[in-house]
């Protein structure tokens, strides 16, 4: 296996933790602490998502890959993501919610 083959497994498996822990925050609650722990399942998300950017940073800087946030790509993301959310809602499989969902 090569460095960069590594580093692409690596980003698979930090992207499955980024699913476990969003399944956490989704069926327990972003701000349920497992007892005995100290972090909310949203701070267990996060770190899981620094754990992505250091696989994407390493890319970066060992095989000269550039990762760059790009705004538009990620605020069309969220108009579909949003989008898909009021289809589930008119379909009842999402509560209503006090929060915008629609730009």
């Amino acid at each position: 296996m090569t460095p960069l083959q590594h580093l692409l497994i690596k980003l698979g498996e930090e992207a499955s933790e980024v699913t476990k822990e969003a399944s956490k925050c989704a069926i327990f609650s972003p701000t349920l602490i497992k007892p005995g722990g100290k972090n909310t399942n949203i701070d267990l998300l996060f770190k899981e998502l620094d754990g992505v950017n250091a696989v994407l940073e390493l890319l970066s800087e060992q095989h000269g890959f550039s990762y760059k946030w790009i705004r538009d790509e990620i605020e069309g993301k969220k108009i579909d993501i949003m989008h898909y959310m009021d289809i589930s809602r008119s379909l009842c499989q999402t509560d209503e919610s006090p929060y915008k969902t629609s730009p």
